[in-house]
């Protein structure tokens, strides 16, 4: 063989090998876009069939899973999918987020309020209730088992409320009342916060922007937020239309700066003030009498009422 064929041929597997390289790569992107849109899909399938048994709350899944996701993404598109801007965008972005992340958290609270009170269920459910038992009849709808969350949950979650212990899980993929509570771990809040934002305006809003298409640019954006709204269905609707400020301004935010840092600092802002509102309230604290010997002090003992006169009717009063 000649050195022009061989050469040649080194050409061709080169070439070839390259094609292949760039298959893969196209592969492990569109891999990790459907596995970001379907983040919360995975997380729920992997806590209700293994995790959930062993007492692994479904936020802390949720998080592990998405933080996989985001290292994937930027593993196989690249870092750029975090930071394009540079740490002038990071900062710009990281000033930005505290401001905009507390009156968004304010909005969301409201959104969810709002949305809960209208639903159905809180005022007219009740009434109907009431005025059935008023008139001797059986209530239309059985009365809901309570969550620990002042956020309401799906109505999946209220039917199953204390019904599914830790050691006995479904073998379907359904919430229950201590997965829509808000956890008493604020880490777990704030990691779902960052891994999320890493993934929705890290490697989907990236993977979107790039569309040389307009309008199909805005239209993989739309996309990429509505998603994320979506993701908080787990909570109910009302919290779906809630995070949609949320989505909104966080991939502006983004898409200005072109950093995930202020995006990031908005979601852990607004989780912490979320997580601050719905924790349950603590148990008062009752204090014991102690007597000088460090023991507990006895009980004190009650006088018997002492006996009074009868009082003498004046004259134009009643007995």
């Amino acid at each position: 063989m000649t050195g022009g064929a061989r050469d040649a041929l080194l050409h061709l597997a080169a070439a070839r090998f390259a094609d292949g390289a760039g298959d893969a790569h196209v592969y492990l992107v569109a891999a990790v876009l459907v596995g970001g849109a379907g983040g919360v899909a995975i997380a729920s399938h992997l806590h209700v069939r293994w995790l959930d048994r062993r007492g692994w709350p479904a936020v802390a899944v949720h998080a592990l899973v998405f933080a996989v996701l985001a290292v994937a993404g930027v593993a196989v598109i690249g870092w750029h999918t975090l930071n394009r801007g540079g740490w002038a965008g990071a900062a710009a972005g990281a000033a930005a987020g505290g401001p905009a992340g507390i009156a968004v958290s304010h909005l969301d609270l409201w959104l969810t309020r709002w949305m809960t009170r209208r639903g159905a269920g809180t005022g007219r459910a009740g009434a109907t209730r009431g005025d059935a038992a008023a008139r001797g009849r059986a209530p239309l709808t059985a009365p809901r088992p309570a969550t620990t969350s002042r956020v309401r949950a799906t109505p999946v979650a209220r039917d199953l409320a204390g019904s599914v212990s830790y050691g006995r899980s479904p073998a379907t993929w359904t919430p229950t009342a201590r997965d829509t509570a808000v956890p008493t771990a604020l880490s777990w809040l704030l990691t779902a916060a960052v891994a999320e934002e890493c993934v929705f305006r890290g490697v989907l809003t990236t993977a979107a922007a790039g569309v040389a298409w307009l309008p199909g640019r805005a239209a993989c954006l739309a996309a990429a937020m509505a998603v994320f709204c979506l993701s908080h269905l787990y909570f109910g609707w009302p919290q779906v239309a809630a995070k949609a400020p949320l989505s909104l301004l966080a991939t502006v935010l983004v898409l200005v700066t072109g950093c995930v840092a202020g995006a990031v600092v908005m979601h852990v802002v607004v989780n912490a003030r979320v997580w601050r509102s719905a924790r349950p309230a603590p148990a008062p604290r009752t204090a014991v009498p102690r007597t000088g010997l460090g023991g507990p002090a006895a009980p004190a003992r009650r006088r018997p009422p002492a006996a009074t006169a009868p009082r003498a009717t004046v004259a134009g009063e009643g007995p």
